[in-house]
């Protein structure tokens, strides 16, 4: 058994065949795939982003509001998105994704109009 560090509860674990499925279950955590795009660090308190070892985990580092990154890769743990970024060309760890601000690539398709719009008289 082991206590988890959001809930303070026991968690049991099967390490057994199929334990690593029973253990996905128990955390709730689900591989979304691999992204490849560019985002850009916007956390709303204005402090350094936590960048970690794994999704919710021990602490690796930091990285500056404003800085640009590459997601590698993305988990959903709990109903929570943690990418898995790179930075200066190096993969650095996970981020709280709702602290990045990432253009997708229908975004990307958008064009701004041809002409401004006129008032209405």
């Amino acid at each position: 058994m082991r206590t988890t560090a959001e809930s303070g509860k026991e968690d049991a674990v099967d390490h057994s065949a199929g334990g690593i499925a029973s253990l996905m279950l128990i955390i709730g955590a689900a591989e979304v795939g691999a992204s490849d795009r560019i985002c850009r660090i916007a956390d709303p308190t204005g402090t350094p982003l936590n960048i970690r070892s794994s999704p919710n985990r021990a602490l690796l580092s930091t990285i500056d509001n404003g800085r640009d990154v590459r997601v590698l890769e993305e988990q959903r743990v709990k109903h929570e998105l943690w990418p898995r970024i790179m930075a200066d060309g190096q993969e650095r760890g996970w981020v709280f994704g709702s602290y990045l601000d990432c253009v997708t690539d229908a975004d990307a398709m958008k064009s701004a109009p041809t002409r401004p719009p006129t008032p209405l008289d």
